[in-house]
């Protein structure tokens, strides 16, 4: 299983994901009896809401990063030249992946469908495991004691 760690890029990760929900939510899908009447409005509503919030959780992070002039590469946390615990790192350590989050929750609840929003707690599963593991494994061996701390004072989600 240590073969996927690090080797899909999260925001493809969200594409793929994103994919999926959609196919699940489809008239003739063997799912199509999981749907939830919600009227349009509210759904389309929440989803631009929740994208909206998931878009400045991310872009945050992004350009918390890009002052620190550290990298946005994540397949290759070893290569960080700095860690980054100001701005909105001091409310989680994943932003971006937050901001990934709020945007497949509300595209699942968008599509109404009660296992489009069971593959987003399957994207969290994921993204636990293979993703945020090994990049905060690679911080402990870059930063030591200073992102040991970090870790005690800031949640990885929220």
């Amino acid at each position: 299983m240590d073969k996927l760690e690090l080797k899909i890029p999260p925001l493809l990760l969200v594409v793929i994901c994103a994919g999926l929900m959609w196919l699940a939510a489809q008239p003739g899908s063997v799912f199509q009896g999981a749907g939830v009447a919600l009227p349009v409005a509210l759904r389309a509503s929440l989803f631009a809401l929740l994208a909206l919030v998931g878009f400045a959780f991310a872009v945050s992070g992004v350009l918390s990063f890009k002052r620190a002039n550290t990298t946005l590469n994540p397949t290759a946390p070893h290569s960080a030249s700095s860690l980054v615990t100001t701005g909105i790192y001091t409310y989680t350590r994943n932003p971006m992946y937050l901001g990934f989050l709020f945007f497949l929750l509300g595209w699942g609840l968008f599509l109404a469908n009660v296992i489009s929003l069971l593959l987003v707690a399957g994207f969290v599963a994921y993204m636990g495991r293979f993703q945020i593991e090994p990049e905060e494994r690679a911080l402990v061996r870059r930063f030591e004691a200073d992102f040991l701390a970090y870790r005690t004072q800031v949640r990885r989600w929220l």
